[in-house]
C-alpha cells in the first residue's frame, strides 16, 4: 500500500489554512484604498516571519494553479521592508506583461531588503523582446536600493544598467543567473565585475586576459554566474573566469566560445593558475587544453560536453557527473570512457541522442556506482547482466519492453523511474507496456523501492496501478494518466477516493505542464 500522509506541524497547517484564506479574499477590481486597508489591517495583524511564511508558500504555488497576477496581489498585502525572499523560479516562465506587474509590486511595497529575488522571463518572440528595456526602466529606481541581495535570477530580463547597479550595490552577492537576457553584453559583465568598465573599450580578449584591473566588492563573494543564452562573447567570459576567483559554476553552455579556451589564455607563461570550478561546460576540447584543466581546476567533479570530445575527456581525472549532449554518432566513445573513468561517475546523462542506444549490459558493468542515468537503452542477447544496487533515479528510452524487464528487475533501489518508449518499426507497440509486464516486474521483486513513475503512452490499468501499489510501499506518484488509454477518469477518481479515505500519499499527474 501507498505511504501514509504525515501529520503536518501546526505551524504548517496555519500557513496553509490562512493561505487559502487570502487567496479567497483577494478582490481584483479593489480601488487601491481598499486594498491598502487590507494590507495595514494584514501587517498589523500577522508578524514579519509568519507573513514570510505566506509569501513562500504563495511562491509554490504553480503558474497553471495561481497566476502571477494574484501572487502580486498577495505580494501587495503581505511584503514590507522585512520580506527577505520572493523566487518564482520553480513555478515557470512568465511573459513581460506578468513580470511589469511583479516588477509594480516589489516598487509599491517597498521590499528594499529582499536576500533573495527570481523570476524568469518568457522572451521567446522578437516582440516580447522589444519591450524588455521599457519594462526595466520602471524597475531601476527600487532596484538601486536593494543593497541585501544575496540570490538573485533575473532570466531573460538582465540588461546593462541592471549589471551595472549590481555592481555597485550588491557586494554580498552569491548567485546570479541572468541566462537567456537578449541585452545582456560585454559591457554589462564589465559594469558587474570592474570599477573601471570602459577599459575594455577597443580591447580584445587576449590583452584583457594579461591585465590585472580593479574589480567591485562582489568579485569576492560571486560564486555561480550563468550567462547562457546572453550576447555575451569571449571577452565576457575571460573577464568573468579571470577576475570571479571563487567562481565554482557558469552554469551551462557558453554559446560564444570555449570556456577551457579562457581558462588556457589565463595561464601564465611559468606554472599554473588554479581555479575552484566544481563544474565546468564545453562543447569542444582538445587534448592540450584537457591536460590543462586537469591541473587548472581539479575540483570538477561534474562535466557537460559532446560526444566528439569523449576521446581526450579520460584524461581529465575522475568525474561524478557527466553528460554528453547532441550524440547521434556510434557511442564507442562513451564505451571507452567508462571503461577508464566509469567506477566513479554517479550520474551518467546523454541528452539530443538520435539512433545512439547504449547496451545495457555494457553501462552496468561499467558505472557500479552510477546512481542516476538518462540515456537511450538497448540489450544484448547472451549476457547475463548483474544487479546495479546503487541506482536510484533512471530515464530512459527504450527500444523494447525485454530492456525494461532487465532494467527494472536488476535496479532494487530504484526510486524515480521516467520510461519513453521507443521500439524498432513493426516490432512492438505501446501496448507492450501492459499489465502483465509490470505484475512480472513487481511480483518478481523490482521496483520494491520505487516511489515514482512517469510514462506517456502506454496499457497499464487500474489492474496494474492496484498490484504495483500493493508490491511498492513506497510509491505514491503516478504520470502522466491522460496517456494511459486503459486508465479512465473514473479509475484515477476511485483511486483519489481510496486514497482520502485511507490517509495515502498518493498523486495522480494528467497532463505534463502540471509537473
Amino acid at each position: 500500500m501507498p505511504p501514509f500522509k504525515q501529520i503536518d506541524s501546526l505551524g504548517n497547517i496555519c500557513t496553509e489554512w490562512v493561505w487559502r484564506w487570502l487567496y479567497y479574499c483577494l478582490n481584483y477590481e479593489a480601488s487601491p484604498q481598499k486594498r491598502m486597508k487590507q494590507r495595514e489591517y494584514v501587517v498589523a495583524t500577522l508578524n514579519s516571519n509568519v507573513r514570510q511564511h505566506l509569501v513562500n508558500r504563495m511562491c509554490k504555488a504553480h503558474m497553471y494553479e495561481v497566476s502571477l497576477g494574484s501572487k502580486c496581489f498577495i505580494i501587495e498585502m503581505l511584503g514590507d521592508k522585512s520580506t527577505q525572499c520572493i523566487d518564482f523560479t520553480q513555478t515557470g516562465s512568465y511573459y513581460v506583461d506578468e513580470v511589469f506587474q511583479l516588477y509594480r509590486t516589489l516598487t509599491f511595497s517597498l521590499l528594499l531588503n529582499l536576500t533573495k529575488l527570481g523570476v524568469v522571463c518568457n522572451v521567446r518572440s522578437v516582440s516580447d523582446r522589444k519591450h524588455i528595456p521599457d519594462l526595466n526602466v520602471t524597475f531601476y529606481r527600487v532596484f538601486n536600493q536593494m543593497h541585501h541581495l544575496r540570490w538573485l535570477t533575473l532570466s531573460g530580463l538582465a540588461d546593462i544598467t541592471i549589471m551595472g547597479l549590481l555592481g555597485s550595490n550588491c557586494h554580498h552577492l552569491e548567485y546570479l543567473d541572468v541566462s537567456y537576457s537578449p541585452f545582456l553584453t560585454d559591457d554589462g559583465i564589465a559594469r558587474l565585475i570592474l570599477r573601471d568598465p570602459a577599459i575594455i573599450n577597443g580591447r580584445t580578449a587576449e590583452q584583457i586576459s594579461r591585465l590585472e584591473l580593479d574589480t567591485s566588492e562582489l568579485c569576492r563573494s560571486l560564486s555561480y554566474l550563468c550567462v547562457s543564452g546572453t550576447a555575451t562573447t569571449m571577452m565576457g567570459v575571460v573577464i568573468i573566469v579571470k577576475f570571479l576567483p571563487n567562481l565554482r559554476s557558469l552554469g551551462g553552455q557558453i554559446d560564444c566560445g570555449s570556456i577551457s579556451y579562457a581558462i588556457e589564455l589565463l595561464q601564465p607563461d611559468e606554472g599554473v593558475r588554479m581555479f575552484k570550478f566544481c563544474e565546468l561546460s564545453d562543447s569542444i576540447i582538445t587534448a592540450e587544453r584537457v591536460s590543462i584543466l586537469s591541473e587548472a581546476c581539479p575540483k570538477v567533479s561534474k562535466f557537460t560536453t559532446c560526444l566528439r570530445s569523449m576521446n581526450v575527456l579520460s584524461m581529465l581525472h575522475p568525474l561524478q557527473s557527466l553528460t554528453i549532449e547532441d550524440v547521434r554518432e556510434d557511442p564507442t566513445y562513451i564505451y571507452s570512457y567508462l571503461q577508464i573513468r566509469g567506477s566513479t561517475l554517479k550520474e551518467l546523462i546523454i541528452t539530443d541522442s538520435i539512433n545512439c542506444l547504449l547496451d545495457l549490459w555494457w553501462i552496468v558493468e561499467l558505472t557500479p556506482n552510477l546512481e542516476v542515468l538518462q540515456s537511450n537503452i538497448m540489450v544484448t542477447e547472451g549476457y547475463e547482466i548483474h544487479e546495479w544496487k546503487l541506482l536510484k533515479v533512471a530515464h530512459v528510452t527504450a527500444s523494447s519492453s525485454k530492456v525494461l524487464l532487465s532494467l527494472l528487475t536488476h535496479a532494487p533501489a530504484l526510486k524515480e523511474l521516467s520510461i519513453t518508449f521507443a521500439p524498432q518499426p513493426y516490432r512492438e507497440t505501446a501496448d507492450c507496456l501492459n499489465d502483465d509486464l509490470f505484475i512480472y516486474i513487481a511480483v518478481s521483486g523490482g521496483l520494491t523501492c520505487l516511489e515514482k513513475l512517469k510514462m506517456k503512452e502506454c496499457a497499464l490499468s487500474s489492474r496494474g496501478i492496484d498490484c504495483l501499489l500493493m508490491h511498492c510501499p513506497e510509491l505514491w506518484y503516478f504520470a502522466y494518466l491522460k496517456f494511459w488509454y486503459n486508465v479512465s477518469p473514473g479509475d484515477v477518481e476511485k483511486f483519489k477516493s481510496e486514497a482520502a479515505k485511507n490517509n495515502w500519499k498518493l498523486k495522480f499527474v494528467m497532463w505534463e505542464n502540471w509537473e
